[in-house]
């Protein structure tokens, strides 16, 4: 009979967790399409979909490793141009990670 505080069982526990917290991140936080960025050029000229997926790199990496991620959806383009506004001086964020972050949470939040 095996000892369910094995070594292998907490290993086996914690790579269950990360994959539950790694698909949850990804439902809520969506990846850019070719259409997505087609959408958010004609409202950032220079948005395309590689700036798009490094804007959602920085947002999952950066903001995620304080604060549990929203889904961009969750609040209207005004609310999170003034949220990143606040929080990219507190994060340290470039000009040009600011400007790619806050592209990717006003392509895919609400109007």
């Amino acid at each position: 009979m095996r000892d369910s505080s094995s070594p292998s069982s907490f290993k086996r526990l914690g790579f269950g967790a990360f994959c539950g917290l790694f698909t949850a991140c990804a439902t809520v936080v969506p990846h850019a399409t070719a259409l997505d960025a087609a959408w958010a050029k004609g409202r950032f000229p220079s948005a395309n979909a590689q700036t798009l997926e490094e804007g959602r790199a920085t947002y999952v990496n950066r903001c995620g490793g304080c604060h549990s991620l929203k889904a961009p959806k969750s609040k209207p383009q005004a609310e999170w141009t003034s949220w990143v506004a606040k929080m990219a001086p507190r994060s340290r964020l470039s000009e040009l990670q600011r400007t790619s972050v806050l592209q990717y949470l006003e392509t895919f939040s609400r109007p």
